[in-house]
């Protein structure tokens, strides 16, 4: 993918993610004065923490907040990436850019509260839970293509496998979410539709987190750089940011989760941008 494109690219999803994230806003603004959250019923929860410590307790607010983070979050970071990466060709920002296409579209789950739809097989629900389900896949793969890519110093090959690799991933994804079976009934409380492969997928999160310390592991010593230098190990705090924004139905994974994410998302493209300036 060259230079152009990508900027290009970023650009698009900068716009469509602050639209999106507008559009929500105003959504789920006249839900709530409209209904509010009394219309939401009792759901199923992943985690079954404390309803007895106020921080653990399950809200449908923090999860409707953790699913519109998400088109913000893609946002502010795709207009940081666009302007300090405008000019600088880093494979990496091509599997970032991945991520946040990935991450955007899991906040349109956000719907589901906002429209009501409740033990229903309605079209638009089915839609949207395959379009989350594609979003937690892409975002998947491009962060364990992302922690791999780290681990590649050769710029060549780095090149020369991004864009295979950028399109076997989006099919894969793609592919996987069409023809993956989707519960509409059994919505949790983080409003995610069940799709039978659940435990599946944070297995494979987490399998992706463990390549990451191994990586972590290797960059430093390898490149004798400090610990606190290494993208690796910003990619790692990102994932268990990411990991317990998907179990944001309460309070403490809501803000914990969200600050992991900002911040190291922040760190990870200082120190990507700092490891480009000095070569």
């Amino acid at each position: 993918m060259t230079l152009r494109v990508r900027n290009k690219l970023l650009l698009a999803i900068d716009i469509v993610a602050f639209v999106v994230f507008v559009t929500f806003i105003v959504a789920a603004a006249l839900f709530f004065s409209r209904d509010g959250l009394s219309t939401i019923p009792k759901l199923e929860r992943n985690l079954n923490l404390s309803e007895n410590i106020f921080i653990f307790r399950n809200s449908p607010l923090a999860s409707m907040i953790s699913l519109l983070l998400r088109p913000f979050y893609v946002a502010i970071f795709g207009l940081f990436v666009y302007i300090s990466f405008e000019k600088t060709k880093a494979e990496e920002i091509t599997y970032v850019s991945l991520y946040f296409i990935g991450y955007a579209l899991q906040g349109f789950s956000v719907l589901i509260p906002i429209l009501k739809l409740w033990n229903t097989t309605m079209a638009v629900t089915i839609i949207i839970g395959r379009i989350a389900l594609a979003g937690h896949l892409i975002s998947g793969m491009a962060i364990l293509l992302l922690t791999i890519i780290i681990g590649t110093e050769n710029p060549d090959k780095k090149e020369s496998s991004t864009d295979r690799n950028i399109w076997i991933s989006v099919s894969i994804s793609l592919f996987c979410a069409i023809i993956i079976p989707i519960n509409t009934v059994n919505i949790t409380s983080t409003f995610w539709l069940n799709t039978g492969f659940d435990v599946m997928l944070f297995v494979l999160l987490a399998l992706i987190i463990t390549i990451s310390i191994v990586v972590l592991s290797f960059y430093s010593h390898y490149n004798q750089t400090g610990l606190l230098k290494s993208p690796a190990l910003y990619v790692s705090i990102l994932e268990i940011g990411y990991l317990m924004l998907q179990q944001g139905d309460n309070y403490f994974c809501l803000t914990l989760g969200s600050i992991l994410l900002f911040v190291s998302t922040y760190a990870l493209l200082v120190s990507i941008r700092r490891k480009y300036l000095w070569n």
